[in-house]
């Protein structure tokens, strides 16, 4: 088993970068192409992807008052990654989405809600 990791990762990880720690979790539960692990030795609740050859593999933590909507996306932290994954947002760019405003995201041409309706994740 590997050494609890859940106290020192981010709300949404990518599975690769800690991948014995993810496949040492113990499987609670089995969704659409989500599975539900708990931490043996924290408890912690984790959404964890199924793995699929054309997309990155997440891991979501799930709060203990969110048990009941386990298998729904935590789009608005899979957007704080998204962000911060790109390096945040531009001071001076705006969204190019027709009447938006928003900034962008660093590198992008989008804000980060327009940016993830693309399909983008990280």
């Amino acid at each position: 088993m590997a050494e609890c990791q859940c106290h020192k990762l981010n709300e949404v990880e990518r599975v690769y970068e800690n991948a014995p720690f993810f496949a040492g979790l113990e499987e609670v539960e089995q969704g659409d192409w989500v599975y539900l692990r708990r931490c043996a030795q924290c408890g912690q609740l984790w959404a964890v992807d199924e793995w699929d050859k054309g997309q990155v593999q997440f891991a979501t933590k799930i709060p203990a008052d969110a048990m009941s909507n386990w298998q729904v996306p935590n789009v608005e932290a899979q957007k704080r990654f998204l962000a911060k994954s790109r390096g945040g947002f531009s001071a001076s760019e705006i969204c190019a989405w027709a009447r938006c405003g928003k900034p962008c995201v660093v590198g992008s041409a989008y804000c980060i809600d327009h940016l993830y309706q693309t399909g983008a994740r990280e």
